[in-house]
């Protein structure tokens, strides 16, 4: 009996235990809470009052914004510090001077640091670094307002893309598969396609065309940058004429195929 009644009291304080266990993990609890618009960050350099801010990666300071690789963008230092002081850097809209040519066209956009990234944007195709400064909420006279928020600005690299209709992109369109234009595409900046592109209507590029995979144009491509077919295939429906302004070291034969002279 004796031995029956310590066995039961042991499993008694194991459930006690479990239970109370249990009880901790459900428990009411005061979490502490910020509101995320400010964030202090240690200098790498001397930062100015009312410069945007970044961090680099590599060492997780701060520093002056500018067009510099491994940057990325933070907000608004609320006071000027000297290196290894703390910096407050305040997340929010800020109105930054435009150097991209913006519109209300742009309204959404999203926009890149440029040269003199201390206070003004740009375009990706200008930039040279493609650090995303935000997303343009306004544009007026004196310059870009611009959303610069922790919420990570996502652009989309679908597997494949199929348009009906016009296309237009104003910077960068990536694509890992299959892309296959009917319509007019006109891009702003860089087609980057790694898989098979047909375009069967007008294709107008303000940068550059790189594809990776087989190019079949049965519509006009007009590119003012650079066009790159690379291990690909590219098929003509037709043989050029002399209004096509063949550029200088390019042949074509009898069956429309394209050989470049190195």
């Amino acid at each position: 009996m004796k031995k029956i009644t310590q066995s039961l009291l042991l499993t008694l304080c194991a459930l006690a235990i479990i239970g109370t266990a249990f009880y901790a993990v459900a428990a009411e609890r005061d979490t502490p809470e910020r509101s995320g618009e400010y964030l202090a960050i240690t200098a790498g350099a001397a930062i100015d009052q009312g410069n945007m801010v970044c961090i680099l990666s590599s060492d997780g300071l701060a520093y002056t914004a500018a067009d510099t690789a491994s940057y990325s963008a933070l907000g608004r230092a609320e006071k000027t510090v000297a290196i290894g002081e703390t910096a407050i850097i305040k997340r929010g809209t800020f109105r930054w001077a435009n150097q991209g040519v913006f519109t209300d066209a742009n309204i959404n956009d999203i926009c890149y640091i440029w040269t003199n990234g201390s206070y003004s944007v740009t375009t990706a195709a200008i930039a040279s670094n493609d650090i995303k400064a935000g997303r343009i909420i306004d544009v007026d006279t004196s310059g870009v307002w611009v959303e610069m928020s922790s919420e990570p600005l996502v652009t989309s690299t679908p597997s494949s893309l199929a348009v009906a209709g016009a296309a237009t992109v104003g910077t960068t369109l990536g694509v890992a598969g299959a892309s296959t234009l009917t319509g007019a595409a006109a891009l702003g900046s860089t087609l980057a396609v790694t898989g098979a592109s047909t375009l069967t209507g007008a294709a107008a590029l303000g940068s550059t065309l790189a594809v990776t995979g087989a190019t079949t144009l049965t519509g006009a491509l007009v590119a003012n940058g650079a066009v790159t077919f690379t291990n690909g295939v590219i098929k003509l429906t037709g043989l050029p004429t002399s209004t096509n302004d063949l550029a200088t070291g390019t042949l074509w034969d009898s069956s429309g195929t394209l050989s470049v002279i190195q």
